[in-house]
């Protein structure tokens, strides 16, 4: 999945894939910056089964929290985003 911000993120992608996803019906692998832009970046989910998966981008969390999606300027992401993956077993 590829996570296109609109700003550069000031934590790691690995903070970022370990700890500012929440996933239903998987798990984040992996996460890297894309052309070393620091708000651009690849995640790898693995589905655990083939039915819907969910993944959230957890937002509203204070930039000192761990895995708080901020900007390198301090400001937090407001709300949350969550993408469902149709799987091929409904």
């Amino acid at each position: 999945m590829r996570i296109s911000l609109s700003e550069p993120i000031s934590i790691s992608y690995k903070t970022f894939g370990d700890h500012s996803f929440r996933v239903s019906g998987g798990a984040v692998t992996s996460a890297k910056r894309v052309d070393g832009r620091n708000g651009l970046g690849d995640i790898a989910i693995k589905p655990g089964s083939r039915r819907d998966l969910a993944v959230t981008i957890i937002g509203d969390r204070p930039c000192d929290q761990d895995g708080a999606v901020c900007t390198q300027a301090g400001k937090e992401l407001d709300g949350k985003l969550t993408v469902v993956i149709e799987g091929t077993d409904g």
